[in-house]
């Protein structure tokens, strides 16, 4: 059982796991979000290779990220492409609207034409684990 779930604007959930203190990122790519206190998405990122994009201190986001309290960073490894992995960052970031995140755009009809591919191309692909029922 996933540590976090999210659910982006459309509906989709992401399932992610607590990373550890100071982890050896595996040269694999997915997503990152950064957590804070109550649980406020701080930041959401993607990744190609989680070996030299590593989430946490020394990350270009985290000292922004950490005027907010305490950090917690929780990760999802996926075999996705990036075009996946970039629909899928857009799709929280919609949703949560994340402060440290700045392609921030508002809510509302654009917010849901994310970037023309399906909704279900994400799940048809394995990177997310269920789907909200409506």
């Amino acid at each position: 059982m996933a540590d976090l779930v999210l659910t982006g604007i459309s509906g989709l959930k992401y399932e992610f796991w607590l990373a550890p203190v100071n982890p050896q990122w595996l040269s694999q790519p997915g997503l990152y979000v950064f957590v804070g206190p109550l649980g406020k998405v701080l930041y959401v990122g993607e990744t190609g290779n989680f070996s030299t994009r590593r989430p946490g201190p020394g990350h270009e986001k985290w000292a922004l990220a950490s005027t907010y309290g305490k950090i917690l960073v929780f990760s999802l490894v996926t075999r996705v492409d990036e075009a996946a992995r970039n629909y899928a960052e857009r799709d929280l970031i919609l949703a949560y609207d994340p402060p440290c995140n700045v392609q921030n755009t508002p809510r509302g009809l654009g917010a849901t034409l994310l970037t023309g591919r399906p909704r279900n191309a994400l799940s048809d692909l394995g990177l997310l684990a269920s789907r909200k029922k409506r």
